[in-house]
Order: structure tokens, then C-alpha cells, then sequence
């Protein structure tokens, strides 16, 4: 039973990899070098904090501090 487990645990991983298209909200796609996430959008003046994407990547949702009250957005 546990060999079957163990088996289970390392071959249901890949059988559930999905090639996963992000269109990283039409920006270029990450690379080695740090770059802003949509600049003046999300990166402001303001505060950005606690971003989060939905299951497929198609929203991104996050929270910003302006003059001392949060407000929540979604992109």
C-alpha cells in the first residue's frame, strides 16, 4: 500500500502539468533581470501590497494605500 502511494505521489505531478500560455497582461514575460509590473498601474506613487492572480491567470487582484486608506483593484 505504501509503495503504491509513493508512486502515486511522484507520477500524478507530472500527469497534471498543464502547458500554461500566460499573457502576462500583454507585457514581455519575465526574464532574469527585475523589471516594474505594469507601471502606473499597479506601481504608482501610492503603496501596492498583496497581490494575488486567480487559478488560470486572467485577473490579478491587489491592494493600495492612499493617504492612509486601503483600497482593493482588480486588473
Amino acid at each position: 500500500m505504501n509503495k503504491l502511494l509513493l508512486i502515486l505521489v511522484i507520477v500524478v505531478p507530472f500527469f497534471s502539468y498543464k502547458n500554461n500560455t500566460i499573457s502576462y497582461f500583454n507585457q514581455a514575460p519575465p526574464s532574469t533581470t527585475p523589471k516594474l509590473f505594469a507601471p502606473s498601474i499597479v506601481n504608482t506613487d501610492s503603496i501596492e501590497l498583496n497581490v494575488v492572480f486567480n487559478y488560470d491567470n486572467t485577473e490579478m487582484f491587489f491592494s493600495r494605500i492612499v493617504n492612509n486608506s486601503f483600497y482593493y483593484s482588480s486588473f
